[in-house]
C-alpha cells in the first residue's frame, strides 16, 4: 500500500478508517445481536470491554515509551527493532501472566460481579488480553516511524474487517455461540503476527535496554489510558458491576453509538495539539488565543453535526439491533456531558502543551473516580441512568477546571457566550427524555442539535472570536 506523506493525506486517511470503523461496528453490533441472547451479550460486552481496558493500559504504557525513543531518534531502524523486541517480550510476559490469573480466576471475578454467567467468556476471550496489549506496542513502533496510515490499517482497518467476517462466518455455519470470544481475540492476533514477522531479523540482532525512568514513564502510561476510557471503559464495568447483564446490554448498545457523538471533535483536535506546543513556545497567546476559539467552534459544530445525525437515526438502528429501542433514554442521556466538553473543546490539549499535563492527568483520574462512586450512590434512585448523570456531573465540574488552570498562562477556554452553546441544547435533550415516543425523543434531540450546528456555522467571523 502507497503510503501517504503529507498531513493532510494522513488525516484524510484517519478520517476514512475512522467512518469505516464506525459502518464495520455497527454491522458487528448488528451480527452479535442476531447471534446472542440478549443477557449473554450484555456478559459479552462486560468481558470485552474489562479485557480491552487491560490490553489498552499495558500496550500503551510500552507503545508510548518505544515512541517516544524511536521518534526522538528519527524513526531509526535498528534501535526500532530491537526496543520492539525487548517490550514486545515484557508485553508478552505481564500479559499472559495476567492472561493466566484470570483464567484461573475466571469464577471469583464472575462472582464479584454477580454473574456466573460470565466464566466462559472470561476463559474462552482471555487471549485478548495479549494480543490487544501486543498490537499497542506495534501501534507505538509504527507511530515512532511515522507510519500512521500503517498504524490505522493493522490496528483498526484489518481487526475491524477480520471480526464482521468471523462474526458471518458463525452465522453462515451456526457455529456455537463462544465461537464470538475466539473471533474478538483472532482478529488482534493475525495483524500482529504478520507485522511480528519484521521482529525475526538476522542483520539486527539483539535487544534495546530499558532503565529505571524507562520502566516508571511506561508505568504512568498504563494508568492514564485506562482512566481516560470513561465511555465504553470504565462505565461498562461499573454497568455490569450495578446492573443485571440484560441492562448491561441495554446500555452497551447506546454507549457503542454514543462513542461517535465526538468522532468528529477528535479529528479536529488532534490536529490542534501540535499548534499549541509552537505558539506557546513563541509566547504569542493572542494568537493562541484566536486559533483556539477557531477550533472551539469546529468542534462545537462537529459535535452537534454528528450527535444531531446519530439521535435521528437512533430508532432506525436500534430497531434493526432488535430489542433495544428502550434505549433510547440512555443514548439521549450520553449526550449531555458531550455537548458539555464540546464547549471546552482543546483544553486538555493546551494543558498537555503548556506544562500542565500532571494536571490533566489528575483531572482524569478524578474524573474516573467521580463516575464510578457517583454511579454507585446514584444508582439506588436512577437506576441505570445514574451512569449518564455521574458523567455529566464529571463534565460539569472538572471541565471548567481546566479551563481555569489553562487560564494560569493567558489562555482563555470559556468566553461569556458559551453559555448559550450549552444550555439550550442541554435543555432540549431533557425535554426529549420527557417524550414518551422513541421517534419523537429522536427529532427534538437531533433537529435541535442540527440547528445550533447550523446557527454556530452562520455567526459572523468576529463574533465567533467573541464568544
Amino acid at each position: 500500500m502507497k503510503k501517504l506523506r503529507s498531513f493532510p493525506g494522513v488525516v484524510l486517511f484517519g478520517t476514512i478508517a475512522r467512518i469505516f470503523a464506525l459502518v464495520s461496528q455497527f454491522a458487528i453490533l448488528l451480527t452479535m445481536t442476531r447471534l446472542l441472547p440478549k443477557s449473554d451479550f450484555g456478559d459479552a460486552m462486560i468481558v470485552f470491554t474489562l479485557y480491552r481496558l487491560f490490553g489498552l493500559g499495558l500496550g500503551t504504557g510500552l507503545g508510548t515509551l518505544l515512541l517516544y525513543h524511536v521518534g526522538r531518534n528519527d524513526g531509526d531502524r535498528e534501535l526500532d527493532i530491537r526496543l520492539t523486541r525487548t517490550l514486545t517480550l515484557l508485553g508478552l510476559a505481564v500479559s499472559t501472566t495476567l492472561t493466566l490469573a484470570v483464567i484461573v480466576a475466571a469464577p471469583t471475578i464472575a462472582a464479584w460481579f454477580q454473574k456466573p454467567s460470565l466464566v466462559p467468556w472470561l476463559q474462552h476471550m482471555s487471549p485478548m488480553i495479549v494480543f490487544g496489549t501486543l498490537n499497542f506496542v506495534v501501534a507505538g513502533s509504527f507511530d515512532g516511524r511515522s507510519q500512521i496510515t500503517r498504524s490505522i490499517v493493522v490496528t483498526e482497518i484489518v481487526p475491524n474487517a477480520l471480526r464482521l467476517l468471523g462474526f458471518l462466518l458463525i452465522l453462515l455455519l451456526s457455529l456455537p455461540d463462544i465461537a464470538i470470544a475466539y473471533v474478538l481475540w483472532i482478529s488482534l492476533a493475525l495483524p500482529w503476527l504478520l507485522d511480528a514477522r519484521r521482529l525475526i531479523n538476522g542483520t539486527i540482532a539483539g535487544l534495546g535496554r530499558l532503565s529505571g525512568w524507562d520502566l516508571r514513564y511506561a508505568g504512568w502510561f498504563t494508568l492514564y489510558p485506562m482512566a481516560t476510557q470513561q465511555l465504553q471503559g470504565i462505565d461498562m464495568l461499573v454497568v455490569g458491576w450495578l446492573f443485571s447483564s440484560t441492562l448491561a446490554a441495554d446500555y452497551s448498545i447506546a454507549s457503542r453509538l454514543a462513542v461517535y457523538y465526538p468522532f468528529l471533535q477528535y479529528v479536529v483536535v488532534r490536529s490542534f495539539a501540535p499548534r499549541v506546543g509552537t505558539l506557546h513556545s513563541r509566547a504569542d497567546i493572542v494568537e493562541l488565543n484566536t486559533e483556539l476559539a477557531s477550533i472551539k467552534r469546529q468542534s462545537i459544530i462537529a459535535v452537534y453535526v454528528m450527535t444531531g445525525i446519530l439521535l435521528l437515526g437512533a430508532p432506525l438502528m436500534l430497531h434493526l439491533l432488535g430489542d433495544y429501542e428502550n434505549t433510547m433514554p440512555i443514548l439521549v442521556l450520553l449526550a449531555l456531558p458531550v455537548v458539555v466538553r464540546s464547549v471546552f473543546a482543546g483544553a486538555d490539549a493546551v494543558l498537555k502543551m503548556t506544562g500542565y499535563a500532571g494536571a490533566s492527568a489528575s483531572i482524569a483520574m478524578l474524573s474516573a473516580a467521580t463516575i464510578v462512586i457517583g454511579s454507585y450512590l446514584a444508582a439506588p434512585i436512577l437506576g441505570i441512568y445514574a451512569l449518564p448523570a455521574a458523567m455529566l456531573a464529571s463534565a460539569v465540574l472538572f471541565s471548567p477546571v481546566m479551563a481555569w488552570i489553562a487560564s494560569w498562562s493567558g489562555i482563555r477556554i470559556l468566553g461569556a457566550r458559551d453559555l448559550f452553546w450549552t444550555v439550550v441544547p442541554l435543555v432540549a435533550l431533557i425535554c426529549a427524555l420527557s417524550l414518551d415516543h422513541t421517534w419523537l425523543a429522536a427529532l427534538l434531540g437531533g433537529a435541535t442539535l442540527l440547528a445550533m450546528a447550523a446557527l454556530r456555522a452562520a455567526l459572523p467571523v468576529h463574533e465567533q472570536k467573541n464568544t
